[in-house]
């Protein structure tokens, strides 16, 4: 989404139309194929995102790994704000019931308490970003479970960091008001310790940040909040 989601972007800020998107997919040079953006994306999101077999494989490796889940929630919610019609809103209900409510029974909560939190927190504030943006928008039901899953997390093992979970003001506000006082004050708490430059005691060490990195990612990142 850098590249082509970044030039869709500037294409549509200039003439107002969405232009049309393709991907070469060379990875069986015998029989390459051309998908449209939204259908290639739909099809990768279905062989690892959503693949109990990639996610039970990945699930055996440690805090790449987990961080790997992260950044490409991340990819899916740039190619979201560059490009909107080419993430179906079911894609964000699909990721809800696999990583919040671990549908398919995969111990995901357990994988990511073990090898990187810190990379469900991203994913977590990833996923509210794109439903206070108006990308997504999951019943009342979803969206607290989904702020408390966050929450706990920010609250048990502190705040990355990063700028999904630490430096969205705006954020930060929507997933309080999705709190019940249990859930919102050891959130708030941790939020203020670690923007005060209070460290991240992980257990073992396990800390990955982006601090310099765009919120949306890479170059077009800047370009993505401001579209969103």
């Amino acid at each position: 989404y850098e590249f082509m989601g970044g030039l869709n972007l500037a294409v549509r800020q200039v003439t107002g139309k969405d232009p049309a998107a393709y991907f070469s997919d060379f990875r069986n040079p015998a029989s390459p194929v051309v998908r449209e953006a939204g259908a290639a994306i739909a099809v990768e999101a279905r062989a690892t995102l959503l693949n109990p077999a990639y996610i039970a494989a990945m699930s055996q490796g440690g805090a790449s790994s987990a961080e790997a889940f992260a950044e490409t929630f991340r990819n899916v919610y740039g190619w979201n704000v560059t490009k909107p019609s080419v993430v179906a809103p079911a894609l964000w209900d699909a990721l809800h019931e696999t990583y919040v409510r671990d549908a398919q029974g995969l111990g995901v909560h357990a994988f990511f308490e073990r090898a990187n939190p810190y990379a469900l927190q991203e994913m977590t504030a990833v996923m509210l970003e794109t439903a206070r943006k108006g990308y997504w928008t999951p019943d009342a039901g979803r969206l607290r479970a989904l702020a408390q899953l966050h929450a706990r997390l920010v609250g048990r093992f502190g705040a990355s960091g990063t700028e999904f979970v630490n430096d969205n003001r705006a954020l930060r506000a929507y997933i309080a008001r999705q709190l019940d006082a249990t859930d919102r004050q050891p959130y708030e708490d941790a939020l203020q310790r670690s923007n005060e430059g209070g460290t991240i005691d992980s257990g073992k060490g396990v800390v990955l940040r982006k601090d310099a990195a765009p919120a949306a990612g890479g170059e077009a990142g800047a370009q993505a909040r401001d579209a969103g």
